[in-house]
């Protein structure tokens, strides 16, 4: 499977925007609210909460704290369902 786009939702656009800046060796394209990179012909989006609710009508995905638990667990989110995958 090759991934074409993928969205973190986040409190701190500028911050993870910078983490994967670092990593990738790739300079984000936006602003405050909203940077895309462009790594290997894919996008990835880093969209603030706020902007995330505004692009879905109120009903976008939120940001999540980022800690590990004993339910720890990916959840994928899509204007029609969510789907949780166990970890």
């Amino acid at each position: 499977m090759k991934f074409a786009y993928t969205r973190l939702v986040t409190e701190d656009v500028p911050r993870l925007a910078s983490f994967y800046e670092n990593i990738l060796g790739l300079q984000g394209r936006g602003e405050d609210s909203y940077v895309e990179l462009h790594p290997g012909g894919a996008i990835l989006a880093i969209v603030s909460s706020k902007a995330a609710r505004f692009i879905h009508g109120g009903n976008g995905p939120q940001a999540l704290i980022n800690r590990p638990s004993s339910s720890s667990k990916l959840t994928t989110w899509m204007p029609s369902a969510r789907v949780s995958i166990p970890s």
